[in-house]
């Protein structure tokens, strides 16, 4: 179900921005699945090239159904790009794996500049390399002085973990898909002060996360899911030094430009 009350008012346009951020989540994990030892590190750089490289012509197949659409409705067409940027400290020094900056430019509709820090876990296979639903993530409560929620939490609530898993799994009998579950920083503190004595399995992040394209768009696109301060927007881009961040992605949602002239010859004003 997409989001009603989404700024993008039109339901088909959030599915066809809902099953590109799918098909990029289904590349990923098809490939966690196949190569499970793979670190978290290299799974983010992974995960930002399926974003900005590895489906471009699904991207684009995507924007042109995109465009029809909002051109029915009198509007200009929409551009989706991605800029990833790795940037290298120590990593004891990381506050996040992930800066994820929106920047959200449609004059007339929305306009909106705001971030979220990610913190990434890999589920861990079984000792044969397969998967299965009592598999668990076994970096998400290690012990350490200050918990990573904690200090993602003191910087902003917009804080979230991605939870990396195999694209589809069998989950009480039945084959489901999983692929990258998304869960809030805040909802993995209320669970670390309970007792956790059997871990985070993968049925926990099925349960309690959204998948990866649904939290995107319903979320982090549709709504006011993020922080729209400026400092916490440098942080996410990798400009804090005292809260560095492993790799920052910014995807930027604006109109289409190079087609403005001639679309408001014909008429259409926002």
């Amino acid at each position: 179900m997409s989001n009603p009350n989404c700024w993008l008012r039109d339901i088909n346009v959030q599915k066809q921005l809902e099953k590109f951020f799918s098909d990029a989540d289904q590349q990923f994990s098809t490939y966690y699945e196949a190569n499970p030892h793979t670190g978290e590190p290299q799974l983010d750089g992974r995960l930002a090239s399926c974003l900005e490289k590895d489906t471009l012509d699904s991207l684009q197949l995507y924007l042109k159904h995109i465009e029809q659409k909002r051109r029915k409705a009198g509007l200009r067409p929409l551009r989706l790009s991605f800029k990833v940027t790795h940037i290298t400290s120590a990593e004891a020094q990381h506050g996040a794996d992930i800066g994820l900056v929106a920047s959200l430019d449609v004059p007339g509709e929305y306009i909106l500049t705001k971030a979220v820090l990610v913190q990434t876990k890999r589920l861990h296979p079984n000792p044969d390399d397969t998967f299965s639903e009592n598999c668990s993530y076994p970096e998400l409560f290690k012990q350490r002085s200050i918990p990573q929620w904690e200090r993602m939490l003191e910087q902003t609530p917009g804080s979230v973990y991605f939870f990396y898993n195999p694209y589809q799994l069998l989950v009480r009998r039945t084959i489901k898909t999983v692929g990258t579950r998304v869960v809030s920083a805040q909802h993995i503190s209320g669970i670390a002060h309970r007792n956790v004595r059997n871990g985070f399995t993968v049925l926990d992040a099925y349960d309690r996360g959204k998948p990866l394209a649904k939290w995107f768009v319903e979320d982090f696109i549709c709504c006011l899911v993020g922080d729209a301060r400026p400092e916490i927007v440098d942080t996410a881009l990798g400009k804090n030094p005292r809260y560095p961040v492993r790799l920052s992605i910014l995807v930027t949602v604006e109109t289409e430009v190079t087609e403005l002239s001639l679309w408001e010859q014909k008429g259409h004003k926002l």
